[in-house]
């Protein structure tokens, strides 16, 4: 186990040194936060709170990089689907990273494969916060590695081998290969956390208990030991990041479990978290957050400031008593955490100075939020106007008196999700939500205390109402959702910005009303398309398997009737389907001749690329000369054309196809994937899985204008989507993801400025994380304001970042948003230093004056 560390100080001056000539890689604020980190991580750890995509994990990759220059080694715990991003930041600064550890079998693979290191040989060693989802079903062997530990370290230590090692060495298959070299790893010191833990372990347990699967479930009485027993094979820490450190608060999370159980932690351990929402619903959850670096104390000093912040929020204007009060509180509270947090925010980035400065206006609000997209109650159908009557009514009755599904309605109610989300709720999938459910169930635990069961005369008025809300989708659900007032106000709302050449991320919450959205726009994007002769990467309407499948009929009947206001008729089916197999045999015809000599023109453009690149690319060439295989030029060419649609119409230069080539490789090769190839060990032979993946998300018989992203997309395909929708003009053009699945991790930002909620949100955590997709450094609102300025644009008429709500007007929505907007004004106040709400700061001079001494003596975190 390496130990070789030179310790804090000696980091402390390579931080500082680091900062200094590393312009290019690092702007001028990570520059200063790595100077700030350098005054206080000698004697403590520390919190990175830097808003949504300031470049957080750029600053953690830099410090680790200082800790691995002075020999330290570093731990960093990420959740699932963000190895990749990581990756690339160590990349900036030539740190060539294992994929992330996500499994007991990818811990042991190390051990099997000659030639690959020991874990705890590595430098930087990544985990996922899942790591521990370890599921120990009886008979299982999984738990092999603990027994076999003991094993061996009785054996280095010329002991009586314990009894029962025949019996340990049979069904030792995964901890055998790996177990003696963690022992021979171990410091042969008396005072070495990893040699004292091993004496307690052989001095403390018995061989047959050891052997025995039941101690190793869930909450067993040996789970904590085996995860102790991996973390020996992680080996010792002398840094350990904590990436989206407000996951998981829970002492039994998962994350908590890695924290408590597995890492390994020296003495000297300095613990980093990183998180733009230390806090997002109560200020006691600094608490919490401060709790994961080591910092444990109270600080009464943020209650304080909570307090002074509510007070001050109703008497701003004429109460100076108020303005000083929270002064001093506010004071109090930055000295309090200013040891321990850091935190840029967007008031400071070049952009948003530009913005304020030209405007004359508050810097946030260059985010336009209060712009939302009504569904008016009166324009709605009678079945309609009833669904929301009814779940209004649920809305206020006691849990007792109504089902599972009333039950689940009532609660999400209660928690602020409006009417469209609970609408929603009839049309959830058990299967494909089921990580969003999970996710609101544990919320719900914790914020809502049940109610005693009522008589049955209300349980039959709560059963009459949730039978309202499910006769409005009586018959074809699919068809009633292309009727789903907010689905249909949605829709024009994002036309609208299309036609403008907007791209447009939506969140929602389940999968049927998102796939129905999605449908919806592709169908009118298609007809759109069709009757102005531009080209659609369809060759037909794809018909149903049966009832409950009528394949892509109703969304084009829906969207028929949208556009042209009368139904589709049979004569109109037939022409549709006409125009759509002449338009595809030219659009076939223009991808035909890129194919022509593609691979015969990227082996030239190709010569200098890197080596795993021409190794895929080999196998790419020996596939498409086979007869058999030539899906794959078809998968290649259009993957490249969906990220160039220009090569059509246009003689791509050298440089170009090479560049999207590679580009299409490093989408398909994503490693964060639990079943991800490993290019450079696999070489040619892992283009089998990059072919597959690429004809999944390629050769799909229908059009990609809007594409969905939920719980069952899988990781490369996130990059793949992510990648496209980064570029101007390649699909997809909207992007309708998933809350658990996009609000974190993706950087969908260089074309995109706008937000779409198509279900109102309860946590202002999350809302900030969901904006966050497309507010970020380097952004294309950046971009947009960089030209107004350029070309002379008014103030009023500036580019903005647009946030839109679906919201059923007169309805509990309206009441939602309030709350919604008081505690995200809480979470300002709390991280951004605005005590005084953005609709307050447009005023008379007086009142202006006022807010500026109000902010002036606001909390800065700010290196």
């Amino acid at each position: 186990m390496k130990q070789a560390f030179e310790g804090w100080p000696a980091v402390t001056r390579e931080l500082r040194e680091f900062a200094g000539r590393s312009a290019e890689s690092l702007n001028e604020g990570q520059r200063a936060s790595l100077h700030a980190i350098a005054d206080r991580i000698e004697s403590h750890g520390l919190l990175i709170a830097d808003e949504v995509g300031m470049g957080k994990t750029r600053i953690a990759a830099a410090l680790a990089h200082c800790v691995v220059k002075c020999g330290g080694r570093v731990g960093v715990l990420i959740p699932p689907g963000l190895g990749f991003q990581w990756q690339a930041e160590f990349r900036v600064f030539g740190q060539d990273v294992p994929e992330v550890l996500r499994s007991l079998d990818m811990f042991h693979q190390r051990w099997r494969v000659a030639g690959q290191k020991p874990w705890f040989d590595e430098d930087i060693v990544m985990v996922s916060h899942s790591f521990c989802n370890w599921y120990m079903k009886p008979g299982t062997r999984r738990f092999a590695l603990l027994p076999e530990l003991y094993a061996c370290w009785k054996k280095s230590g010329k002991r009586i081998v314990p009894n029962h090692s025949v019996e340990a060495a049979r069904i030792c298959l995964w901890g055998g290969q790996s177990a003696p070299h963690i022992v021979q790893a171990v410091p042969d010191s008396a005072t070495h956390p990893a040699y004292l833990w091993l004496q307690e372990i052989t001095g403390k347990y018995t061989y047959p208990k050891l052997l025995d699967a039941a101690h190793y479930q869930k909450h067993g009485e040996l789970r904590p030991q085996l995860a102790r027993a991996v973390g020996l094979g992680l080996g010792m820490f002398d840094l350990l990041l904590i990436d989206e450190a407000h996951k998981s608060r829970g002492e039994i999370s998962m994350l908590s479990q890695l924290l408590e159980h597995v890492v390994l932690s020296a003495p000297h351990l300095r613990r980093v978290a990183i998180t733009a929402t230390p806090v997002e619903l109560n200020e006691d959850q600094w608490q919490d957050t401060l709790l994961r670096v080591g910092i444990d104390r109270p600080f009464e000093e943020v209650r304080r400031y909570a307090e002074a912040v509510r007070q001050l929020r109703g008497a701003w204007r004429g109460n100076p008593q108020v303005r000083a009060e929270y002064a001093v509180a506010a004071q109090a509270f930055q000295n309090a955490l200013s040891r321990y947090v850091l935190r840029r925010d967007k008031r400071r980035d070049a952009s948003i100075l530009r913005y304020a400065k030209k405007t004359e206006m508050p810097a946030d609000t260059y985010r336009e939020v209060d712009k939302h997209i009504y569904v008016k109650l009166d324009t709605l159908s009678l079945p309609w106007k009833r669904a929301v009557c009814a779940v209004e009514a649920l809305s206020v009755m006691s849990p007792g008196t109504i089902d599972t599904r009333g039950k689940r309605l009532r609660l999400t109610f209660g928690n602020g999700h409006g009417i469209a989300g609970l609408i929603d709720q009839f049309n959830q999938s058990a299967t494909a939500d089921h990580a969003q459910l999970d996710y609101e169930d544990e919320v719900e635990e914790k914020t809502v205390v049940q109610a005693a069961s009522a008589d049955s005369k209300r349980s039959q008025r709560a059963k009459w109402w949730s039978g309202v809300v499910a006769d409005t989708f009586t018959g074809n659900s699919e068809d009633v959702l292309y009727a789903h007032p907010a689905i249909l106000a949605t829709a024009a709302c994002i036309e609208k910005l299309a036609a403008e050449g907007e791209k447009v991320l939506v969140f929602g919450r389940f999968t049927k009303p998102m796939a129905s959205l999605v449908k919806f726009l592709n169908a009118c994007e298609m007809l759109r398309r069709l009757e102005s002769g531009k080209p659609w990467p369809q060759s037909k309407i794809h018909e149903g398997s049966g009832d409950h499948d009528r394949g892509e009929w109703p969304a084009v009947g829906a969207a028929y009737r949208w556009l042209h206001q009368r139904e589709m008729t049979q004569e109109d089916q037939r022409r549709i389907a006409s125009q759509l197999h002449t338009q595809y045999e030219q659009l076939e015809a223009a991808r035909k001749r890129f194919r022509t000599r593609l691979v015969e023109r990227l082996e030239t453009a190709l010569r200098d690329s890197s080596v795993a690149t021409n190794s895929l690319f080999r196998a790419f060439r020996a596939r498409v000369h086979d007869a058999a295989e030539d899906g794959d030029l078809a998968a290649v060419s259009r993957a490249m054309l969906n990220l160039r649609p220009d090569f059509l119409s246009s003689e791509p230069q050298a440089n170009e196809l090479a560049e999207t080539f590679s580009e299409v490789l490093r989408g398909a090769m994503d490693r964060d994937d639990p079943e991800a190839m490993d290019v450079e060990i696999e070489g040619e032979n892992a283009w089998p899985e990059i072919s597959q993946r690429l004809s999944e998300e390629f050769l799909r018989p229908e059009g990609g204008f809007a594409r969905l992203m939920d719980g069952s997309t899988r990781p490369h395909s996130r990059q793949m989507l992510q990648q496209a929708f980064n570029r101007r003009d390649s699909f997809p053009q909207v992007l309708v993801a998933q809350s658990m699945v996009g609000r974190e991790g993706l950087n969908l930002h260089r074309e995109c400025r706008t937000v779409v909620m198509m279900h109102l949100e309860w946590n202002p955590g999350v809302v900030e994380q969901q904006i966050g997709r497309v507010d970020r450094v380097g952004s294309y609102w950046s971009k947009l304001l960089e030209n107004a300025l350029a070309d002379g644009t008014l103030p009023e008429h500036f580019p903005r970042i647009m946030v839109k709500s679906v919201i059923f007007e007169g309805t509990y929505d309206a009441k939602h948003w309030e709350v919604l907007q008081e505690r995200w004004q809480d979470l300002r106040a709390q991280l951004h230093g605005i005590p005084v709400p953005q609709g307050a700061q447009e005023g008379d001079d007086e009142g202006l004056r006022l807010i500026a001494e109000i902010n002036a003596a606001a909390p800065d975190f700010s290196p």
